[in-house]
């Protein structure tokens, strides 16, 4: 009724750019809420993904379900699962590496507040360690949101998400990065209950780790 929450597949972008104006997200679900209302209405967005980012992306139907989910950042939680490089030692950890705010060659780098750096907070677990593959999958929660944010951390602290040339990940087993938006927990904007949703593992992750359906 209120929101629509999509399981976004890797490669797709989300917004139009000037090198992408049609075939995103956006124009899809501008699209869909135009069948269902009969009314065009700008896509409200309450996360964003990367393109080469999959999983649960959060849209609220009208403005009042948009302001109340960005009123209290607590009212959303998001969870990640991703592929890294390396086999991970501790069976969990808080990363709080502060890292620049503009530019890509600036995250890359641990840059403090006061030379321009923004402060960065993200949980992270290991949901199983593959040696025979050198890889670990792991799963994360974001406690900011930083741009980029799991991308820089974990390539930071020595463990590139598999697949993600800009930090370092580059491999050949991957065509993009192993990153997955798997989980939101989000407070219900009519009666104030918890809701969570969970998408699958793609099958790329499935089919890099040698996991059956």
């Amino acid at each position: 009724k209120n929101l629509l929450i999509i399981d976004k597949d890797p490669y797709l972008v989300v917004h139009p750019t000037t090198k992408k104006t049609d075939l995103t997200l956006a124009n899809g679900v501008v699209h869909y809420l135009q069948e269902q209302t009969g009314k065009i209405q700008p896509p409200r967005f309450f996360n964003r993904l990367d393109m080469n980012t999959s999983g649960l992306i959060v849209v609220a139907k009208n403005a009042y379900t948009q302001a109340f989910l960005q009123s209290d950042k607590e009212k959303v939680s998001k969870f990640y699962q991703a592929i890294v490089k390396g086999i991970v030692k501790e069976d969990e950890m808080m990363i709080e590496i502060p890292i620049g705010k503009e530019g890509d060659e600036l995250r890359r780098k641990e840059m403090s507040p006061e030379n321009g750096g923004q402060t960065a907070k993200t949980y992270m677990k290991v949901l199983e360690r593959f040696p025979n593959e050198d890889l670990t999958l792991i799963e994360l929660k974001l406690f900011t949101g930083r741009t980029h944010q799991i991308r820089a951390h974990m390539s930071l602290v020595g463990y590139p998400i598999l697949g993600d040339e800009l930090y370092g990940g580059d491999d050949i087993r991957a065509k993009r990065q192993l990153l997955h938006a798997f989980k939101l927990i989000f407070t219900d904007v009519e009666n104030g209950e918890k809701i969570q949703v969970e998408a699958p593992l793609p099958e790329d992750f499935k089919e890099i780790l040698h996991i059956a359906n």
